[in-house]
């Protein structure tokens, strides 16, 4: 039962959103209509009628100087303001018309039901204390069905909303005397009663057809369809199903020609309540063939009909249309899932509809697209060939195989909708891609046993994934080069699109290195952060070149986030295994000197594509480069002499303590001198102010920690090492002065 839950708010869903896409269609049509007819015909008219008086009447034309409004102008205010008030229903208007729906509609309904229910009460009161007979309760439902009947067609005429309501209410009594006849009494027999309301089904929907009534014939099919709950031919398959596809084929040519889509929309759960209470009852796994068999022959009935109606587009039949084209694949698959034993025929029966939907897809856009809206069509059912078919390779495959098999499927859908011009497909591309992305960063690649770094299964299947977002970029891409008009698929689209294909591609590549260097390094941790920041100088290159901005603001984030894991991570180093100053901790460090510096100089270059707030970002990398390889010799200083002191004696302790301070301020000293150079030859603002902050923390190291415990012989070198620098950077102010100010100036 659950499935046929899951059905019916599918179909309802797909049909209430095609409805009011519709609506909304039938508003703009009407709107675009009403327009000119107030602007051409009346105003036209208008100026016509006033224009001989403005010419042969002086008493207008003095009026007319005299005021500051032109006389022309207001005939056609005054009638542009009638049409309006027109236009727009008063409050009167509007309570009377809920008041009509509410006293002739509802209250006729409630009215009906009340007679019926009452007529109820009378017969079990009647039943109960013997009053009458058998024959004659069936006989007096009848004869009251029928005098419902007479009455609703005489009111008709001037009543026709009132008297379908008793017609309907006369049906009803036929049929529940015929049930109880045959139920309740055993007056009749199946076969007889069969009979008996068909003929009144027969009758309903002749006088449904007759009077031209919706709610009539829902009313009659509603009826059909219940029969089977009735009586017992639906314990017999073949009967059952014969019956069915006879009134399915009779409400899908009604709703045809009487375009009535709701009776399509009703025969299709009818049908589907029906086909769940076979399956829960009589049914049994020797009747899977012609069951199945059955299910076809009339879900492909709704197939040919949604077909029909693209082809016969001047019905304005566009709600079923598009209802039928994605409710009856999905209705067909959810109908059989219960007869379906293992995952594997499930797998086939979605692989089946969706090679159907392919095929038919192939066959109407290569020989008859041309032929009334069938290309839409098409592109309906490439759709729904496509979602089945990744389902059934989902239910089918697993691991590695799933994903390649994703991942084709997605290209190929991204790529036909670029070549069909079709937008729902090439979309459905993209979300398939987001589904590939997913699988692969929460399920995982797996790794074939034995294999060798980069060149194994999973690298393999990572560079498909890769490739994938690569094309699909490249698709919308070059697309939205194009013009508005001559594109496909509108700006925000083909933006999302390109914006996932970016993101797919670089959260895969990334994927794939910290997977290689997981499982074939060693202490990978120590080699994680260089790798990062190769990837991202590369990313960044690439992003100037394909003129996106995406990758670099991607890029960014990972190797300010190098930097904090090299920090934390590579902060002690065993000095046994890793040899000071030729180590990961050092080379980490200078190579993201190097890539940082690398990345200021091509925003300098290209400039022209910096987002907004992207120069910014500029000094940040010119920090962190800086920071890097103060940080790493820093700790390589620190580590050697650290190490000094637990091999030497205890006597010279001291002595390599202070050889140690003297030595970690000579070196940032000397830093801060080449950073002032650079900064002055370079015309770098910031090299010059970074380097004068570094050579104020010297200072200060020097004079309150340095010397508390130096000998003089250390401290004389202190000092006159920091003199000797200091005397040059303010030689170097005075020497290029001039310079300086004018770079400064310029920069302001």
């Amino acid at each position: 039962m659950i499935y046929f839950i899951v059905i019916v708010f599918i179909i309802y869903t797909l049909y209430r959103l095609n409805t009011i896409d519709k609506n909304i269609s039938d508003i703009k049509n009407a709107s675009s209509t009403i327009k000119p007819s107030i602007s051409n015909a009346h105003v036209n008219a208008t100026l016509d009628n006033i224009e001989t008086p403005i010419k042969n009447t002086p008493e207008i034309v003095t009026k007319q100087t005299s005021d500051s409004t032109p006389l022309v102008s207001r005939p056609t205010e005054k009638l542009a303001t009638e049409n309006r008030t027109a236009s727009i229903p008063t409050n009167k208007q509007s309570n009377s018309d809920t008041e009509f729906k509410l006293g002739g509609k509802v209250f006729t309904g409630v009215g009906v039901v009340a007679v019926l229910l009452g007529v109820g009460f009378f017969l079990r009161y009647a039943f109960e204390n013997n009053l009458i007979s058998q024959g004659a309760r069936v006989f007096i439902g009848c004869i009251f069905g029928a005098i419902l009947i007479g009455i609703g067609h005489y009111l008709r005429k001037k009543y026709a909303s009132y008297g379908t309501s008793l017609i309907g209410a006369g049906l009803g009594m036929f049929y529940l005397s015929i049930y109880a006849a045959y139920s309740f009494y055993q007056l009749i027999d199946p076969f007889l009663a069969f009979v008996c309301l068909t003929m009144i089904t027969a009758a309903s929907v002749c006088l449904a057809l007759w009077y031209d009534s919706k709610p009539l014939i829902g009313f009659s099919f509603a009826g059909a369809f219940i029969m089977p709950f009735l009586l017992p031919f639906s314990e017999n398959m073949n009967t059952l199903f014969v019956y069915i596809i006879v009134v399915n084929a009779g409400a899908l040519f009604i709703a045809r020609y009487k375009v009535w889509p709701v009776l399509t929309i009703g025969s299709l759960i009818g049908t589907s309540l029906i086909y769940v209470k076979w399956l829960s009852g009589p049914y049994t796994d020797d009747l899977f063939t012609p069951t199945i068999v059955y299910c076809t022959i009339i879900f492909l009935s709704y197939f040919t009909t949604s077909l029909l109606n693209f082809i016969y587009r001047d019905r304005n039949y566009q709600g079923v249309d598009a209802f039928l084209l994605y409710a009856t694949p999905i209705a067909y698959f959810l109908l059989n899932l219960q007869i379906m034993k293992t995952q594997d025929s499930i797998a086939l029966l979605a692989f089946v509809i969706g090679m159907f939907n392919f095929i038919m897809f192939c066959i109407i856009r290569f020989g008859f697209s041309h032929i009334g809206d069938l290309k839409k069509f098409s592109e309906g059912i490439l759709f729904m060939a496509t979602i089945f078919i990744a389902g059934a390779v989902g239910l089918h495959f697993e691991g590695s195989t799933l994903t390649i098999m994703w991942t084709l499927q997605a290209a190929a859908m991204t790529y036909i909708g670029y070549i069909l011009r079709s937008k729902i497909n090439s979309l459905l591309g993209v979300g398939m891609s987001v589904l590939v992305g997913l699988k692969i960063l929460f399920v995982g690649v797996t790794l074939p046993d034995g294999a060798v770094a980069i060149f194994n299964g999973r690298g393999i299947t990572l560079l498909l994934v890769t490739i994938m977002y690569i094309a699909i970029w490249a698709i919308f891409h070059y697309e939205m080069l194009k013009s508005e008009n001559d594109s496909y698929i509108n700006k925000d689209e083909g933006t999302a699109s390109k914006n996932i294909a970016i993101v797919g591609t670089l959260g895969t590549i990334l994927l794939w290195i910290n997977l290689e260097a997981y499982g074939f390094i060693t202490d990978y941790l120590s080699y994680m952060p260089l790798l990062w920041i190769l990837f991202g100088i590369v990313v960044i290159s690439v992003s100037f070149f394909i003129r996106e901005k995406l990758p670099r603001f991607l890029a960014y984030p990972v190797i300010i986030t190098a930097f904090i894991v090299m920090i934390f991570d590579q902060w002690h180093i065993d000095p046994v295994n890793y040899p000071l100053f030729f180590n990961t901790r050092l080379l980490t460090a200078v190579v993201l000197a190097i890539v940082c510096g690398v990345i200021v100089k091509l925003m300098k270059i290209y400039s022209s594509q910096l987002a907004e707030g992207e120069k910014g970002i500029r000094l940040t990398f010119l920090l962190l480069g800086n920071l890097a390889v103060i940080w790493a010799g820093t700790l390589e200083i620190l580590t050697y002499f650290n190490q000094q002191l637990i091999v030497l004696p205890d006597q010279t302790s001291v002595i390599i303590e202070n050889t140690k301070r003297v030595t970690l301020s000579i070196f940032w000293l000397l830093y801060a001198l080449a950073g002032l150079g650079i900064g002055i030859f370079m015309r770098s603002v910031f090299a010059r102010y970074f380097s004068i902050c570094l050579f104020g923390i010297t200072i200060f190291k020097i004079f309150l920690y340095d010397t508390a415990n130096l000998s003089d012989v250390y401290r004389f070198v202190s000092f006159i090492v920091l003199g000797i620098i200091l005397l040059i950077v303010g030689f170097s102010y005075y020497r290029f002065k001039d310079r300086i100010e004018q770079f400064v100036n310029a920069s302001e």
